[in-house]
């Protein structure tokens, strides 16, 4: 996915940054069940997902 606007940047780096902390929070968890594995998986993909897009969007709006 493609950010298209000023908007949609301000949410995604919104949400990456929830993200990281609940990943942050998940990794000091005690629990390490399979369950809780793949879910941590899952939400650092999602996380170098927003991050690739956030950081896309940054290079093509820089202004020199």
């Amino acid at each position: 996915m493609r950010l298209k606007s000023d908007r949609e940047f301000e949410n995604s780096q919104r949400k990456l940054t929830e993200l990281l902390k609940r990943i942050e929070a998940k990794e000091r968890a005690e629990s390490r069940s399979q369950a809780h594995e793949l879910s941590l998986e899952s939400m650092k993909l999602m996380a170098k997902r927003l991050r690739a897009e956030v950081e896309e969007y940054e290079r093509a709006h820089q202004t020199n």
